[in-house]
């Protein structure tokens, strides 16, 4: 008597015939990529001349990233994860001022601006599980960014009154003094969940959304902390 056994790996029926057999590879390498959206919390402190201006609190941006991963499977249901990957970080901080009368009716307004543009070399480690004998996945783990290099722009714009400017006569001043004080390294937890669809023998996509949690100040002289949530795809190719 003969049995035929269908043999999985990672949920895929790759071995389409007993004729056919195919090695299960267990590494696997491939590529990664996807956009990104930053939220970024704190007291940043704008100061001039030693004097404190204004307190960012809040800002946004959004980004890309894109990289090489590499999986191993440690059975069918549990692999370890690294990465490494290049991404764009924008952070866009606005407040105005606290109006100050100037006469009945008549207020002096202005708003502040900080824009910064970090390219960053992530590198991440992480763990993953399958859900309930499903291709659903969940992961955890750390990534470490380092900033390669840093753009920060800062200026102040009038908004009232109208035609209103300043001593050189334009209604936006821009400042040229960097004081974030930008911590070039930092870690940060990882949580995220996806899917593994098969693209071929040997091949499958990973489409996942991830959020990152800062546990570190991005500044050493400020409270700058940044959460990230990313939407992206890895393509893996056996070894």
């Amino acid at each position: 008597m003969f049995t035929t056994v269908t043999m999985f790996s990672q949920g895929f029926d790759w071995e389409y015939s007993v004729r056919l057999p195919f090695s299960i590879p267990k590494v696997y390498m491939g590529v990664q990529f996807g956009a990104a959206t930053y939220l970024h919390t704190g007291a940043i402190q704008q100061i001039e001349r030693q004097v404190v201006c204004i307190d960012y609190n809040n800002g946004s941006g959004t980004g890309y990233y894109a990289g090489v991963i590499g999986e191993w499977w440690l059975d069918g249901d549990f692999s370890l994860l690294g990465s490494a990957a290049y991404q764009k970080v924008i952070a866009n901080f606005t407040q105005q001022t606290t109006p100050i009368p100037l006469s009945e009716n008549n207020f002096f307004i202005s708003e502040y601006s900080l824009y910064a543009v970090l390219p960053t070399l992530s590198v991440a480690a992480a763990v993953k599980s399958r859900l309930f004998e499903t291709k659903a996945w969940v992961f955890g783990g750390l990534t470490g960014n380092v900033i390669i290099s840093k753009d920060v722009q800062s200026s102040e714009t009038i908004i009232s009154p109208t035609g209103r400017v300043f001593n050189d006569g334009k209604q936006k001043r821009v400042f040229t003094d960097d004081f974030t004080s930008l911590r070039s390294f930092t870690v940060l937890p990882e949580l995220g969940i996806g899917y593994d669809a098969s693209l071929g023998n040997g091949i499958y996509a990973s489409p996942s959304f991830i959020i990152t949690f800062p546990i570190m100040n991005n500044s050493s002289i400020a409270n700058w902390r940044i959460w990230s949530l990313k939407a992206g795809v890895c393509i893996f190719y056996g070894l």
